[in-house]
């Protein structure tokens, strides 16, 4: 007996449609969840300064050269803004951006620069929104937390995402490699008040808790672990 999984509805279909998968035994599970008690409710900072995250590796499929170049035109219109880039550039990597597209914006006061760090807490803590402009993902591991933690989110509309980031609730989903799209998402955040803001990341923390606990996520697992071991015993 096998048991094929998938973290979102759109590999799914697409293993299926392609016959890449024979066995009719499969099943979509959230990814591997979160921790809610490590990851656990923050309120929003009530600062007049609106802080952005990203927390990501520095490579294309992320869409940070969208990123970067949104904030560019946000930051004229809102200086106030604050944006944080959490992740550090792997040379080795074919689709790691310029180290001096970093710099640049650095040196103009665009944005903040840090280098990657297992502690995502304190920065996701620190930020009233988290963004990922992603061009595909499984499953964001960095969504899911910062959700739980109770942030607002802005990310692309593309699987592994657009199941997390439910438009309007908890965030606002843009255009995946589209620079416009991400700044009228960016700019809608902006503009919403403070009794907005902090209704969606009540809802992110609650969309989390209903869909993604790691608990109720790893009890999945071992349930369907011990039905196909309790199959082979008989």
């Amino acid at each position: 007996t096998s048991l094929i999984y998938f973290q979102n509805e759109f590999d799914q279909k697409y293993f299926i449609k392609n016959k890449i998968i024979r066995s009719q035994n499969y099943k979509i599970i959230q990814g591997s969840g979160v921790d809610l008690k490590k990851f656990y409710y923050r309120k929003l900072n009530d600062n007049k300064e609106i802080t952005f995250s990203f927390i990501s590796r520095l490579i294309v499929e992320k869409g940070i050269i969208e990123l970067l170049s949104a904030i560019k035109t946000i930051k004229l219109r809102y200086p106030n803004t604050i944006f944080n880039i959490i992740g550090s550039i792997d040379q080795k990597n074919n689709s790691s951006i310029n180290f001096k597209d970093i710099e640049d914006l650095k040196k103009s006061n665009y944005i903040n620069h840090y280098n990657f760090t297992d502690d995502v807490i304190r920065y996701i803590t620190k930020s009233d929104c988290i963004i990922l402009p992603s061009y595909r993902e499984g499953s964001s591991k960095i969504l899911l937390e910062a959700a739980a933690i109770g942030r607002p989110l802005i990310a692309s509309d593309v699987p592994g995402c657009n199941n997390i980031v439910i438009n309007n609730f908890n965030g606002f989903l843009c255009k995946p490699r589209d620079t416009n799209s991400l700044i009228d998402s960016i700019e809608k955040f902006i503009k919403l008040d403070i009794v907005s803001r902090k209704k969606l990341a009540q809802n992110s923390r609650k969309h989390i808790e209903e869909n993604f606990d790691e608990k109720f996520v790893i009890n999945q697992y071992l349930n369907d672990i011990n039905h196909i071991l309790n199959e082979k015993k008989n």
